[in-house]
């Protein structure tokens, strides 16, 4: 929030959230339409077959663009608590093996892979419950811990004035491009942070009441969630650095206080955070990929559909008594004895 500036940053989030909901309306709207409920099946019904292969081949790609940049950070994070103990690798490039392999972010992006592998495999979204309980306790416990360490700081400025940078930043002139393209990139920001409303579907499912009621109430919540743990978040850390010290990345002001305990711990959290969202991104990047394979060898989605619309056919035709016609993958009706 805090880089095209503070109000500008909730008006982002608060349109990008009524974006959302209005999307999981739509959503909702034509699963009790069709009769379907995944994105593969609704595409192929508004937009024919080649919709499937287009809509989980960019789903894919982008998941897989945000898990990378994710997994990139963890390592980023993990050398910001571990360099200040081993130290800088030295510029002429004569370490020891095992201070390179402890200062390489491939090292760090490996251990994170292999961690959550197992978890990343898992078939359903209700087999992460415990790491969605972590990750909503680990929420918490961040916003708490940055609370602990602004009261810390506010009780230990002097006269000098961590903050003098806040009132001076008032008399600077603005560069309208660079806040547009600081105004730009908050956007695609924002639009990651609520990423989850990709896997809509799957959480739908494993709800136990799948009306579009509960379900546009649960997405609700979820963002009302979001935007106030991000509303807390930037609001303190504009209280803790000011807002003309807040960089790019809040890691990048952590880092420099590496001194500081809460900063350690808050960053402790920030890898704990990362280490149980990184399955909830990949699923839907996972099933995005199966599910373009399976129509591509098998039509699943296809005649499943072509299954269901003949089927319909069939009982508003009124043909009397005897069995629904099926559609096998050489697409000749038959009727299963």
């Amino acid at each position: 929030m805090s880089a095209p500036g503070f109000e500008i940053g909730i008006i982002v989030n608060v349109v990008i959230i009524t974006f959302m909901m209005y999307c999981t309306h739509l959503y909702m709207s034509s699963r009790d339409l069709f009769g379907f409920d995944s994105i593969s099946e609704l595409s192929y019904m508004s937009f024919g077959r080649s919709s499937v292969f287009i809509i989980n081949i960019l789903v894919a790609f982008v998941i897989f663009g945000i898990l990378l940049l994710y997994l990139i950070l963890f390592s980023k994070i993990s050398l910001s608590l571990v360099v200040p103990f081993i130290g800088e690798p030295p510029e002429d490039g004569h370490e020891d093996l095992m201070a390179r392999i402890l200062t390489n972010k491939t090292t760090y992006i490996l251990l994170v892979t292999a961690i959550s592998m197992p978890i990343m495999l898992k078939k359903n979204l209700s087999e992460l419950k415990i790491q969605s309980q972590i990750l909503f306790l680990g929420v918490i416990l961040l916003l708490c811990v940055l609370a602990l360490m602004q009261f810390q700081i506010s009780e230990n400025i002097s006269e000098e004035g961590m903050h003098e940078p806040k009132d001076k930043m008032i008399h600077e002139a603005v560069d309208t491009n660079a806040l547009m393209e600081k105004i730009i990139d908050s956007v695609n920001i924002t639009l990651t942070s609520y990423g989850f409303i990709i896997n809509l579907f799957p959480i739908a499912q494993t709800l136990q009441h799948k009306t579009k009621a509960n379900v546009m109430k649960s997405v609700f919540i979820a963002l009302c969630f979001c935007f106030t743990s991000y509303f807390i978040l930037t609001k303190l850390a504009i209280n803790i650095y000011g807002v003309q010290n807040i960089k790019q990345s809040i890691f990048d002001n952590l880092k420099e206080d590496n001194s500081n305990v809460m900063s350690i711990g808050i960053r402790l959290l920030f890898l704990v955070i990362f280490l149980c969202n990184i399955p909830y991104l990949f699923y839907p990047g996972k099933l995005s990929v199966l599910n373009a394979l399976q129509e591509y060898r098998l039509r699943c989605f296809s005649l499943a559909i072509e299954n269901s619309i003949a089927s319909k056919q069939y009982e508003e035709g009124g043909e009397g008594a005897g069995t629904p016609p099926f559609i096998d993958s050489n697409d000749t009706p038959i009727t299963p004895s």
